[in-house]
């Protein structure tokens, strides 16, 4: 059996927040889907997959963490959540906040994982457009304001 997502995203949260948080990152990596093909940045990888961590969860069962597998040509990030990325009032807001994530996570992968022939920049600036073409690229302060 073949997948056909490119992109896969994943949650571990506490139960309470389980049913939101699956919800939510099943519209996330429907919407990569539906934006991205893994293999216009190059032949070496079939997907990435991304384990978002909820805040709260174990640091030490959960670390953040980024791997790249040779044999199955797959990136597998572990990304722990922060305070500020956590449930906020609206669906919207928590898919920002998903986004602003996923890119941080991807920029992250770019410096630890040397992978020949893969297009990070480029997969960067499709996911920014992907993300606007949303609305959930949010232009955040370079500052705290005060």
């Amino acid at each position: 059996m073949q997948r056909t997502e490119d992109f896969r995203v994943t949650i571990k949260a506490f139960d309470e927040d389980s049913k939101m948080w699956i919800a939510l990152v099943n519209t996330f990596q429907d919407i990569l889907n539906k934006h991205l093909r893994i293999k216009d940045y190059g032949e070496v990888l079939n997907d990435i997959l991304i384990i978002y961590v909820a805040h709260g969860m174990s640091e030490i069962l959960h670390p953040n963490f980024i791997t790249y597998s040779r044999k199955y040509k797959e990136i597998i990030i572990q990304y722990r959540l922060k305070q500020e990325n956590m449930p906020k009032q609206t669906e919207k807001e928590n898919l920002q906040a998903l986004a602003h994530a996923y890119l941080d996570a991807i920029k992250q992968s770019k410096t630890k994982n040397r992978v020949k022939g893969f297009d990070f920049v480029a997969l960067l600036i499709d996911l920014e457009k992907a993300f606007e073409a949303e609305g959930w690229l949010l232009k955040l302060p370079l500052t705290p304001q005060a």
